[in-house]
């Protein structure tokens, strides 16, 4: 497929560098933070991979268990995902 036309405009532009410090730091000096989702509810993940931990393997209750620890996962990866896309829409 080919690419569509270059348009001109009076914006010159912009560099991004994507590290491990900062989100992104742009060629202006402008440094996105790099949210941690999984350092904001350290208790409840340790408990819950506690809990996993804890449980016979194929188990029932294991299972249970880990439903409950993959949504604290699922919920930062949503997070995250959430914040890449309001990054980019700037």
């Amino acid at each position: 497929m080919p690419d569509g036309p270059i348009l001109p405009t009076d914006e010159p532009p912009v560099g991004i560098d994507v590290g491990l410090e900062s989100f992104l730091t742009t060629s202006g000096g402008q440094k996105e933070p790099n949210p941690r989702y999984l350092k904001d509810a350290p208790p409840e993940l340790r408990r819950r991979a506690s809990a996993v931990s804890r449980k016979k393997p194929r188990g029932k209750t294991r299972r249970k268990a880990v439903k409950r620890l993959r949504k604290i996962h699922a919920r930062a990866r949503d997070l995250r995902k959430e914040h890449h896309h309001h990054v980019a829409l700037k």
